[in-house]
Protein backbone atom coordinates (compact mmCIF):
# COMPACT_ATOMS: atom_id res chain seq x y z
CA UNK A 1 0.00 0.00 0.00
CA UNK A 2 2.91 2.34 0.68
CA UNK A 3 3.94 2.14 -3.02
CA UNK A 4 0.40 2.93 -4.13
CA UNK A 5 -0.01 5.82 -1.67
CA UNK A 6 3.32 7.33 -2.74
CA UNK A 7 2.50 7.06 -6.46
CA UNK A 8 -1.02 8.44 -5.89
CA UNK A 9 0.40 11.37 -3.93
CA UNK A 10 2.77 12.19 -6.80
CA UNK A 11 0.09 11.80 -9.45
CA UNK A 12 -2.54 13.85 -7.64
CA UNK A 13 -0.43 16.39 -5.76
CA UNK A 14 -1.76 19.32 -7.81
CA UNK A 15 -5.37 18.21 -7.29
CA UNK A 16 -7.72 19.42 -4.56
CA UNK A 17 -11.02 21.16 -5.25
CA UNK A 18 -14.10 20.88 -7.52
CA UNK A 19 -14.15 19.62 -11.10
CA UNK A 20 -15.67 21.90 -13.71
CA UNK A 21 -17.97 20.79 -16.49
CA UNK A 22 -21.05 18.61 -16.89
CA UNK A 23 -19.26 15.47 -15.69
CA UNK A 24 -19.06 16.99 -12.24
CA UNK A 25 -22.74 16.08 -11.75
CA UNK A 26 -21.92 12.35 -11.84
CA UNK A 27 -19.28 12.91 -9.16
CA UNK A 28 -21.85 14.78 -7.07
CA UNK A 29 -24.26 11.86 -7.53
CA UNK A 30 -21.63 9.49 -6.11
CA UNK A 31 -21.07 11.78 -3.12
CA UNK A 32 -24.79 12.23 -2.43
CA UNK A 33 -25.44 8.48 -2.48
CA UNK A 34 -22.44 7.63 -0.29
CA UNK A 35 -23.35 10.38 2.19
CA UNK A 36 -26.89 8.97 2.40
CA UNK A 37 -25.42 5.65 3.58
CA UNK A 38 -23.83 7.22 6.65
CA UNK A 39 -21.04 4.82 7.58
CA UNK A 40 -20.05 2.70 4.56
CA UNK A 41 -17.41 0.09 3.66
CA UNK A 42 -15.69 -0.29 0.28
CA UNK A 43 -13.69 -3.32 -0.87
CA UNK A 44 -11.26 -2.51 -3.68
CA UNK A 45 -8.50 -3.92 -5.84
CA UNK A 46 -5.53 -1.93 -7.14
CA UNK A 47 -3.39 -2.62 -10.21
CA UNK A 48 -0.34 -0.63 -11.29
CA UNK A 49 2.62 -1.65 -13.47
CA UNK A 50 2.76 -5.31 -12.41
CA UNK A 51 1.67 -4.57 -8.85
CA UNK A 52 -1.66 -5.89 -7.55
CA UNK A 53 -3.28 -5.58 -4.16
CA UNK A 54 -6.64 -5.57 -2.44
CA UNK A 55 -7.92 -3.60 0.48
CA UNK A 56 -10.83 -1.90 2.16
CA UNK A 57 -11.81 1.49 3.41
CA UNK A 58 -14.55 2.50 5.81
CA UNK A 59 -15.85 6.07 5.92
CA UNK A 60 -18.00 7.77 8.55
CA UNK A 61 -18.25 11.51 7.93
CA UNK A 62 -14.72 12.97 7.88
CA UNK A 63 -13.24 10.00 9.77
CA UNK A 64 -12.09 6.86 7.97
CA UNK A 65 -10.06 3.66 8.06
CA UNK A 66 -8.01 2.15 5.19
CA UNK A 67 -6.28 -1.25 5.16
CA UNK A 68 -4.12 -2.73 2.40
CA UNK A 69 -0.79 -4.58 2.17
CA UNK A 70 -0.30 -4.83 5.93
CA UNK A 71 -0.70 -1.08 6.44
CA UNK A 72 -3.65 0.43 8.28
CA UNK A 73 -4.56 4.10 8.34
CA UNK A 74 -6.99 5.55 10.86
CA UNK A 75 -8.11 9.17 10.56
CA UNK A 76 -10.04 10.44 13.56
CA UNK A 77 -10.88 14.03 14.46
CA UNK A 78 -8.16 15.47 12.24
CA UNK A 79 -5.40 13.08 13.36
CA UNK A 80 -3.91 10.36 11.12
CA UNK A 81 -2.49 7.15 12.61
CA UNK A 82 -0.61 5.01 10.09
CA UNK A 83 0.22 1.53 11.38
CA UNK A 84 2.85 -0.58 9.61
CA UNK A 85 2.52 -4.07 11.09
CA UNK A 86 5.63 -5.49 9.41
CA UNK A 87 7.76 -2.51 10.44
CA UNK A 88 6.15 -2.37 13.90
CA UNK A 89 5.74 1.36 13.57
CA UNK A 90 2.94 3.87 14.17
CA UNK A 91 3.26 7.28 12.48
CA UNK A 92 1.02 10.00 13.87
CA UNK A 93 0.35 13.10 11.78
CA UNK A 94 -2.34 15.66 11.09
CA UNK A 95 -5.04 14.96 8.55
CA UNK A 96 -3.59 17.86 6.53
CA UNK A 97 -0.90 15.40 5.37
CA UNK A 98 -3.48 13.29 3.51
CA UNK A 99 -3.27 12.93 -0.26
CA UNK A 100 -5.89 14.09 -2.72
CA UNK A 101 -6.99 10.71 -3.99
CA UNK A 102 -9.76 8.37 -3.01
CA UNK A 103 -7.56 5.66 -1.45
CA UNK A 104 -5.35 7.77 0.78
CA UNK A 105 -8.27 10.12 1.60
CA UNK A 106 -11.63 8.41 0.93
CA UNK A 107 -13.57 10.94 3.03
CA UNK A 108 -12.71 13.76 0.62
CA UNK A 109 -15.50 12.75 -1.75
CA UNK A 110 -15.47 12.33 -5.50
CA UNK A 111 -16.59 15.83 -6.44
CA UNK A 112 -13.45 17.24 -4.82
CA UNK A 113 -11.01 14.99 -6.69
CA UNK A 114 -9.75 17.61 -9.09
CA UNK A 115 -8.57 21.17 -9.35
CA UNK A 116 -7.46 22.63 -12.66
CA UNK A 117 -9.30 19.81 -14.40
CA UNK A 118 -12.23 19.75 -16.76
CA UNK A 119 -14.89 17.05 -16.31
CA UNK A 120 -16.33 15.47 -19.44
CA UNK A 121 -19.19 12.96 -19.56
CA UNK A 122 -18.62 9.77 -21.54
CA UNK A 123 -19.84 6.20 -21.77
CA UNK A 124 -17.53 3.26 -21.09
CA UNK A 125 -18.84 -0.26 -21.69
CA UNK A 126 -22.40 1.03 -21.79
CA UNK A 127 -22.08 2.77 -18.39
CA UNK A 128 -21.84 6.41 -17.37
CA UNK A 129 -18.36 7.75 -16.75
CA UNK A 130 -16.52 11.01 -16.34
CA UNK A 131 -13.04 11.91 -17.52
CA UNK A 132 -11.10 14.62 -15.70
CA UNK A 133 -8.40 16.29 -17.80
CA UNK A 134 -6.16 19.30 -17.18
CA UNK A 135 -7.38 22.73 -18.21
CA UNK A 136 -5.44 24.45 -20.96
CA UNK A 137 -2.32 26.01 -19.46
CA UNK A 138 -2.41 23.80 -16.38
CA UNK A 139 0.77 22.18 -15.08
CA UNK A 140 -1.19 19.01 -14.18
CA UNK A 141 -0.35 16.07 -16.44
CA UNK A 142 -2.75 13.40 -15.20
CA UNK A 143 -6.09 12.17 -16.45
CA UNK A 144 -8.62 10.53 -14.15
CA UNK A 145 -11.45 8.38 -15.54
CA UNK A 146 -14.22 7.33 -13.16
CA UNK A 147 -16.74 4.75 -14.33
CA UNK A 148 -20.12 4.26 -12.63
CA UNK A 149 -21.64 0.91 -11.74
CA UNK A 150 -24.93 -0.23 -13.33
CA UNK A 151 -26.98 1.87 -10.89
CA UNK A 152 -25.04 5.02 -11.77
CA UNK A 153 -24.85 5.89 -8.04
CA UNK A 154 -21.41 4.54 -7.12
CA UNK A 155 -18.12 4.20 -9.00
CA UNK A 156 -16.98 0.80 -10.25
CA UNK A 157 -13.52 1.77 -11.54
CA UNK A 158 -11.15 4.71 -11.16
CA UNK A 159 -8.17 5.02 -13.50
CA UNK A 160 -5.38 7.50 -12.74
CA UNK A 161 -3.16 7.91 -15.81
CA UNK A 162 -0.01 10.01 -15.97
CA UNK A 163 3.26 9.99 -17.85
CA UNK A 164 4.92 6.67 -17.25
CA UNK A 165 2.00 4.63 -16.00
CA UNK A 166 -1.44 4.27 -14.58
CA UNK A 167 -3.23 3.03 -11.49
CA UNK A 168 -6.53 1.20 -11.78
CA UNK A 169 -8.76 0.95 -8.73
CA UNK A 170 -11.61 -1.54 -9.08
CA UNK A 171 -14.41 -0.97 -6.59
CA UNK A 172 -15.62 -4.48 -5.75
CA UNK A 173 -18.40 -3.57 -3.31
CA UNK A 174 -19.94 -0.67 -1.40
CA UNK A 175 -21.96 -1.62 1.69
CA UNK A 176 -23.21 -0.19 4.95
CA UNK A 177 -20.72 -0.74 7.76
CA UNK A 178 -22.89 -2.51 10.32
CA UNK A 179 -19.98 -2.90 12.77
CA UNK A 180 -19.13 0.81 12.76
CA UNK A 181 -15.86 2.51 11.89
CA UNK A 182 -12.69 0.74 13.11
CA UNK A 183 -10.95 3.03 15.62
CA UNK A 184 -7.28 3.42 16.49
CA UNK A 185 -6.52 1.68 19.79
CA UNK A 186 -3.10 2.69 21.11
CA UNK A 187 -3.10 -0.22 23.59
CA UNK A 188 -2.67 -2.65 20.67
CA UNK A 189 0.62 -1.01 19.66
CA UNK A 190 2.44 -0.39 22.95
CA UNK A 191 5.51 -2.30 21.70
CA UNK A 192 5.56 -0.46 18.34
CA UNK A 193 7.83 2.50 17.68
CA UNK A 194 5.69 5.65 17.56
CA UNK A 195 6.79 8.58 15.38
CA UNK A 196 4.78 11.74 16.01
CA UNK A 197 5.03 14.12 13.04
CA UNK A 198 2.53 16.70 14.33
Amino acid sequence: MRKILLFMALVTAPLAAMAEGAGGSLLSTFDAHLKSLGCYRVLFGVRADGYESTGEYVVDGSDFYVASDGVEVYVEKGVKYQVNGAGREVVVDTAASLGNDIISNPAMGFASLAESLVATDLVVGGRQAVRLTPKQGSTAAETITIEADKSGRVPSRITYAADGGSIIIDIKSVDLCHDGLPRFDASKYVDFETVDMR
